[in-house]
């Protein structure tokens, strides 16, 4: 089925009485041609099939106009871009340093840990990377140990799509966000917690009292 686009997007789309044209061509609302109508047939057809006439060419001569349901094609249209937005975003890339050292302290590496968590949230591709000083070039093995744990972490929510590399003085890596249909919160086993030495130890609750009948049990004697 052809589609036809607004050529100028800064203009409002017309429907129905808004159309300024006297006549235009028009596609039916399964793509048939229905030929150039006056305007106000074109209306009347619309209406009869409980439709708009939407002008979707205005820089045709004459117009092209098709009877459609404007809401419907307003919401699709949005769900379009909206889709090609999101594709856009997910092949943008954001940088990540963890540090200027080989040697990054736990609260830093946590706080990168969920900045890293909510760029791969949104849709971001991540380059994450780790500068090294000095000496520090001999040692890069750490650098690359660090940056696989970091992804570790990841998992849940990001594949690595580049794995750690040594490049000059930096040691990065690339990953990349996974489908929110195969991401998965990491949900830790709940631990049952052991009464401590300073705690008492809660008494099993009492014996149910015996129904009325029974014969009471005989304590033998000691």
């Amino acid at each position: 089925m052809e589609e036809y686009k607004i050529q100028n997007k800064q203009q409002q789309q017309r429907i129905n009485e808004e159309i300024r044209s006297s006549e235009v061509r028009v596609i039916g609302e399964h793509g048939e041609q229905l030929g150039i109508l006056p305007i106000q047939d074109a209306i009347r057809k619309a209406y009869e099939a409980e439709l708009d006439l939407v002008e979707v060419a205005p820089n045709g001569v004459p117009p092209v106009c098709r009877i459609m349901n404007f809401g419907k094609f307003k919401y699709e249209q949005q769900k379009r871009t909206h889709a090609q937005r999101k594709k856009g975003q997910s092949n943008e890339l954001k940088e990540l340093r963890l540090g200027r050292s080989i040697k990054v302290e736990k609260h830093d590496l946590e706080f990168k840990l969920k900045k890293a968590r909510e760029m791969l949230g949104h849709g971001f591709r991540l380059q994450v990377f780790l500068q090294l000083r000095g000496r520090e070039i001999s040692h890069a093995n750490l650098g690359l140990d660090l940056l696989l744990e970091f992804a570790r972490e990841l998992e849940d929510v990001a594949k690595l799509d580049m794995p750690p590399k040594v490049d000059r003085r930096r040691v990065n890596m690339l990953l990349a966000p996974l489908p929110s249909s195969s991401a998965k919160a990491k949900k830790k086993p709940a631990v049952k917690k052991q009464p401590t030495a300073d705690e008492p130890v809660q008494a099993p609750p009492p014996a149910e009292p015996e129904a009325d009948g029974a014969e009471p049990q005989e304590t033998p004697e000691q």
